[in-house]
């Protein structure tokens, strides 16, 4: 059965799931986020077939987030490494990783769990800031259609969106 694509959808979410949105490619990225870069290591580390393996690897490279680079202590082995658009899904693997420790760990599990090196404190939740840098709380923050939208995706966002706290969300 051959995944849906979603490349040519309207909505942004969509698009980026077209990309990264299969179980196993979110974690390949971890595991190059983690400091694993070698085919086998990533292999093992995950219990992925080669074959499946090859394949997000391939997908990941092409899409610009990964890069095949030499390793220089073997130079007929590959290494993985991030690029930066790669380097840019940090903040969603730290977001789900905070979900699943809120919502899908039961309490008694202490796995882990992202920290301020600077106070030693836990990092509860992500922020969001605007271009001019001011942080914006998560439950104020509200979407805006471009000007490509479709009236469609334009009017749902208009109706979500409409009130000052976005308390039609809910």
């Amino acid at each position: 059965m051959s995944k849906k694509r979603f490349s040519h959808h309207e909505c942004p979410v969509a698009r980026s799931l077209d990309q990264i949105g299969d179980w196993w490619t979110l974690l390949v990225v971890r595991e190059v986020m983690y400091g694993v870069h070698q085919f086998n290591e990533m292999r093992a580390s995950l219990g992925i077939s080669r074959a499946v393996l090859t394949t997000r690897l391939a997908e990941l490279t092409e899409n610009g987030i990964l890069q095949r680079l030499s390793d220089p202590t073997d130079g007929r082995a590959a290494q993985y490494h991030l690029t930066q658009k790669g380097v840019d899904l940090w903040p969603v693997i730290i977001a789900l990783l905070n979900w699943s420790n809120q919502h899908v760990l039961s309490d008694s599990e202490d796995v882990v769990k992202p920290f301020n090196p600077a106070s030693g404190q836990p990092i509860k939740a992500l922020c969001a800031r605007d271009t001019a840098g001011n942080i914006t709380p998560l439950d104020q923050m509200v979407l805006r259609t471009g000007a490509t939208a479709t009236p469609h995706l334009r009017r749902r966002i208009e109706k979500t969106f409409s009130t000052p706290t976005g308390s039609n969300r809910r």
